[in-house]
């Protein structure tokens, strides 16, 4: 990290516009990160605040190298109270028809299965029953427990 921000900084203050720089940076953190698609282990806050006891744990995550924007699907099988923790942990609210959001709730579901390798555990696609929601502008954090397993589906758009 400390090779890029030299590299930044030197390019920056002496060669091209910062936008020109911060396309570049961009696009070559993706390039040493491995880019978007990642279905892989990953230090997202959702998995961290986890409880110790989580099992079958499986994620996907996707992102806009150019944009804020993310898709981020957990899926772990924890007990019904580890849920309700997870929930107030995340600062996740039950919705209900007298729910308030700031943004359109078209986005108001659990998503779908992105790769074919999700389809065997992302199972609860776009309903909208029994949410637990944090929303924020256009960024949205909302789960449900299934069958002894938290979804979490976390979007930014």
């Amino acid at each position: 990290m400390g090779f890029l921000l030299f590299i930044y900084n030197f390019l920056f203050v002496t060669i091209f516009p910062a936008s020109i720089v911060r396309i570049c940076l961009l696009m070559l953190s993706g390039i040493v990160s491995g880019g978007c698609n990642h279905a892989m282990e990953s230090n997202w806050v959702y998995r961290r605040v986890l409880p110790p006891t989580a099992t079958e744990i499986k994620e996907f995550y996707q992102t806009d190298d150019f944009l804020p924007d993310y898709e981020y699907y957990l899926r772990a099988k924890i007990s019904g109270a580890e849920f309700q923790r997870y929930c107030d942990t995340l600062g996740l609210k039950l919705h209900s028809d007298s729910s308030q959001y700031s943004d359109g709730i078209g986005n108001l579901h659990t998503g779908y299965a992105k790769t074919e390798n999700m389809n065997a555990w992302w199972d609860t696609m776009y309903k909208s029953d029994s949410l637990f929601v944090w929303q924020h502008g256009d960024e949205w954090n909302i789960a449900r427990y299934t069958k002894g397993y938290l979804y979490l589906y976390a979007h930014e758009h």
